[in-house]
């Protein structure tokens, strides 16, 4: 078992995990889920800045190559 040893079952069975009330479960997910999308939205405009760069950087070294860069 990878070097993991093995946990008696009467040892888990009546184990007790502490929870939150239900209301306070689901405002926990509730918050968890509204950062998630600011991060997922955060990300998809890294990703847009990148297209754009990447972009940018062709358009350089196209002019670079053709002769018709112009510093800015």
């Amino acid at each position: 078992a990878g070097g993991q040893k093995r946990i008696p079952e009467l040892f888990v069975k009546d184990i007790r995990i502490p929870l939150p009330p239900i209301e306070e479960q689901r405002k926990i997910a509730a918050a968890v889920e509204a950062e998630s999308k600011v991060i997922s939205d955060q990300i998809e405009k890294i990703r847009e800045h990148v297209r754009t760069l990447r972009e940018y950087r062709a358009a350089v070294i196209t002019q670079a190559v053709t002769g018709t860069f112009k510093v800015v």
